[in-house]
């Protein structure tokens, strides 16, 4: 996020000044700090008041994050209407892997082999959000998914999804995109669970998820 701002700020030359508004400011709904002009930007803090008591400014940079109210930041935006340097909406599409998958098929966007297992229905996505993303890139997104059939090979070497065949090894990941539980399944038996860089001998399936072949 640093080296984002800092190189605003580099490219301005001078025309930018950043101001960071921490928790205490935003929680606190205190008098911030006097922004300077031409251009003010507000980064928001994971834990804020209501949008109408925060700082005003003239452009918002938005992180995405764990546990980030992105709702009320979308709200602030509406409200105030600041330029946004990021779009804020489709930022909850990083909350479903299906998603993010579906976008980036259809922008041409290589990806590795998957296939996915949906068990939920399918991914459940905001009117007003796919409103935008069939504006934006004329792509409709969400709809009701048929829970797949799914069954392991008898070998045990490779896992079939409505007939299409995924070889071992291959990489389960869980559909949230804010659950880092992953799986790596290996040829001829037994895995491993990736999660915040430590392993662990796991043999158990997540649903729903997607597969990846390595």
């Amino acid at each position: 996020m640093r080296e984002i701002l800092t190189r605003l700020v580099e490219r301005a030359r001078g025309a930018i000044e950043v101001k960071l508004f921490g928790d205490k400011v935003i929680l606190d709904e205190g008098q911030c700090p006097k922004l300077f002009k031409p251009f003010k930007f507000l980064t928001v803090a994971p834990d804020i008041a209501d949008v109408e008591n925060w700082p005003r400014c003239d452009v918002l940079i938005s992180f995405f994050s764990t546990d980030f109210p992105l709702d009320k930041a979308i709200s602030y935006v509406k409200l105030r209407k600041p330029f946004c340097i990021n779009d804020l909406p489709p930022q909850a599409l990083l909350w479903d892997r299906r998603l993010v998958g579906a976008i980036l098929d259809h922008l041409g966007v290589p990806t590795p082999t998957r296939l996915e297992v949906s068990r939920d229905g399918g991914p459940k996505v905001d009117p007003e959000l796919v409103e935008i993303m069939k504006s934006k890139l004329n792509l409709v997104l969400g709809g009701f998914h048929v829970t797949p059939e799914v069954s392991l090979r008898e070998d045990g070497d490779a896992i079939i999804v409505d007939g299409k065949v995924m070889e071992k090894p291959f990489v389960e990941k869980p559909v949230s995109g804010e659950d880092h539980n992953v799986y790596i399944y290996f040829r001829g038996g037994g895995g491993r669970r990736l999660f915040r860089k430590v392993l662990y001998l796991q043999l158990s399936f997540i649903q729903p998820s997607i597969l990846m072949s390595l």
